[in-house]
Parts: structure tokens; sequence; C-alpha cells
């Protein structure tokens, strides 16, 4: 089956014109094409009808392939040039070819035109993929920047000197400096409270070494621009591909006031509990369900009735059940609550899906535990957009690798065709 190709011939020859053509379609190609002669058809033709490629005599009464080559350089398409020329000497080959002419075909020679419209408009297409790849990352950067800025949470990004790199203007309300004054200029270890910093220098190095050997998630002791200490819920990670991490900063201060305080009044606690983003569940020493809000029933399926009957085990998938004891055992019961950990919960149509959460300890009136208590976020979508962009990632860093390899090849194939020319010379 032939190829579609639209040709634009600058060429002053009707016959001439005729014998590229036909060189064309014997070699696969069913060329669509018009024939100029002057600078005012090429011009015009180039704005008016999409083309594959130019291919251009040298020599004509009224135009000339230079001529030819510039106006196509001034519109900035990027598409083959290919000379196609009866006489030309070498100097003015050399000359043409350096002032962008993708080859120099001569007329007696056809039988290199096909492999060469080949070869250039495969390397068109190439050039294509990878401006279409670069804007796609340039729009994906200008995104991430504008979701950087407006999360609504202070967010920093710091280097594996933890010097920062990049602050949102919730951190600058969280530390009180501008990113002028922190951006590249200040280390991250100079926003942590004393007793905090051997801790978090310790997570820095190893995470780096393994993220999995320490927590995404914590609390630790701030320090802002006024001396005043909060108290920060952090959620940090490697950015893939770079020894950079990504830091969000949640102030918890009034929140960690108010365990220490008064409770709240049953209006406010139920509005707070009812309306969260996140699910609450209680559950007695013995695991058994007591309580939880409608964020957590919506995201299992099941009415408040239905869950009374049940334990925090039987919503579990049985391989997280060890570890999920271990943690309570160690954590939850001996210090009162643990770290944010990752399981899995079913749903009543048996759907297991992600989770992260974080279990706390209540204690009665003689100090006793009671009951536990843990608020539980949906990660399904969050590990979704995390395994799209690695994906889109190593899509882009493959195609890179190859695009510069055939690069490489064409310089390659390019020094060898001099060097073969200075073979020939006598």
């Amino acid at each position: 089956m032939e190829a579609p190709i639209r040709v634009l011939l600058v060429e002053d020859s009707e016959d001439d014109a005729a014998l590229i053509l036909r060189e064309l379609k014997q070699g696969g190609y069913s060329p669509v094409s018009e024939r100029i002669e002057s600078a005012q058809s090429m011009k015009e033709l180039l704005h008016q009808k999409a083309w594959d490629i130019i291919l251009s005599d040298f020599s004509m009464p009224r135009f000339s392939g230079f001529d030819a080559l510039g106006i196509l350089q001034q519109t900035g398409f990027d598409m083959p040039f290919i000379l196609v020329t009866g006489a030309i000497s070498e100097e003015e080959a050399v000359k043409v070819m350096r002032a962008g002419a993708h080859d120099c075909i001569m007329k007696q020679n056809l039988a290199r035109l096909v492999p060469a419209v080949t070869r250039e408009l495969r390397e068109a297409k190439i050039r294509h993929e990878r401006r279409l790849a670069l804007e796609a990352l340039r729009q994906s950067e200008t995104l991430y920047r504008a979701i950087f800025e407006n999360t609504g949470t202070a967010t920093i990004i710091f280097d594996e000197t933890m010097t920062v790199m990049l602050a949102n203007r919730e951190a600058e309300k969280l530390s009180g400096y501008s990113k002028g004054e922190t951006e590249g200029k200040k280390k991250w270890t100079e926003f942590i409270a004393r007793e905090d910093i051997e801790r978090m220098k310790e997570y820095h190095t190893l995470r780096e070494k393994d993220p999995a050997l320490t927590p995404a998630q914590y609390e630790f002791h701030f320090i802002d621009r006024a001396g005043t200490v909060k108290n920060i819920f952090l959620t940090v990670a490697i950015i893939p591909g770079t020894k950079k991490r990504v830091a969000s900063l949640l102030d918890i201060t009034e929140r960690k006031a108010a365990e220490k305080g008064l409770q709240e009044s049953e209006r406010r606690y139920r509005e707070l509990y009812e309306g969260s983003r996140d699910g609450y569940i209680m559950a007695d020493m013995e695991g058994r369900i007591v309580e939880s809000n409608s964020t957590f029933r919506g995201m299992l399926g099941y009415t408040e009735e239905e869950l009374r009957q049940k334990t925090y085990r039987d919503l579990t998938p049985d391989l997280w059940h060890a570890a999920e004891d271990k943690i309570i055992q160690n954590q939850v019961v001996q210090r009162g609550y643990s770290e944010v950990y990752e399981k899995e919960y079913i749903q009543k149509d048996t759907t297991v899906f992600p989770v992260e959460l974080r279990t706390y300890l209540l204690r009665d009136e003689e100090g006793k535990p009671s009951a536990m208590w843990a608020f539980v976020r949906d990660v399904t979508e969050r590990k979704r957009v995390e395994k799209e962009l690695k994906d889109r990632i190593q899509e882009l860093e493959d195609f890179y690798n190859m695009a510069i390899g055939r690069e490489l090849r064409m310089i390659e194939l390019k020094e060898e065709i001099e060097r073969l020319r200075e073979k020939l010379e006598p």
C-alpha cells in the first residue's frame, strides 16, 4: 500500500518535477504535490497548506535553494528540506547543508531520493514527538507548581543537604519568612526544635538509603521567625529520580492543645466528627466496633447498625492482622497512639482498598485502657495518581533515551560519510 506524502516542489522544470514524483511513486509513496518557482508562491503555500517535506532545486532563474531554505526557516516550521539538484559544487553543497538543509540529492542519482525522504520523515516525526513530550512535561510542571502553591498546606522542597529549595505561600505564613529569605538560604534544620533535630536528621539519612526505614508521617516541633514553637504533623517523601524531599507541614498546635484541655462541646465535636473527610472508627479493647462516622461508613458501604455487629478484624484482610496487632500492642497500648500506617479494608461488596490511619488509645477514669479510635483516609486515588506519574516519568525517560540514541547514531553516520569522502579525494 502506497504511503501518502504531501510534497512542496521548488522546481522550475516540469520534466524534472515529474521525474522526482515518479521516483517517489516507485519507492512506495503516493505524493500529493504542488510545484512553485518563486519566493512569493512558497510563502503563500507554506501558510495555506500543510506539507510533509520540501524538495528544492538549488539554482533557478528567479529563485534559489538558499532562498527557499531561508523562507522555510523564517516560518519556524520543522519539516525536512532536501536539495534535489542537477549541478552544485562541493563547497556550495557543504554550505547549504550547514545552513540547515537535511540532505543533498543529485538529479543524476535519484536512487538516493526515497531512502533520504524516508529517513527525514522519520526523524521529523521523532522531533515532533519530542516536542510534544517536552510540552507535556512543561504543562505538567506548570500544573504541579499550581498545586504546590495552592495545596492549602504548608509545603517545602529541600535537598540532600537539607537546604530549602522551594517554599509555598502557606509555608511563608507558617514560618514567618518570605521565600526570598528561605529558598536556597536556610537549612530545614533551622526550623526544628532542639529536642527533635537528631531524630529528624537520622530519618533524613535513613530515608535516602531506603524510604521504608523511616515513617512517612510523624510529628515534631517547629520554630517560626518569632520563636513560637508549633506542633506539626509532617508528611515527607523523596521525589522520584532525585535526592530532593517534598514535605507537607500541617500545623496541629491547636489540636494538640485541645487534646490536653477540655473537650469541645458535643455539637462542635459531632460536626467535626461527621463532616471530616477522614473516616473515624472506635472499637473497644476486644475489637468490637462501637462507633463510626458517616465518612467511614461510606468508605465500606455499611450502616452504623451493621458495623456494630463486627470487629475491626472482620473489616481487614487476614494478611494484615498480625502486623496491626503488633502496632496496637507496641505503639497504641504502650504510648497511647500509633504512627500513621497503611493497611487495607474490605468493603461490604468484598472490594479491598488501601487506607492510611492512626490509632489512639482511650482510658477510663481509673486510667485503664477502655477503647481505641482511629482516623482513616482512603488513599486509593493517591495510589493511582502516584502509579500514573511513575509510569509517565518512565515513559518519558524511555522516549528521551531512544531519541538521544538516534541523534548519536546520525552523528556517527555523518562522520563516517566524511571519512569516506576523504578517502575518495585524490
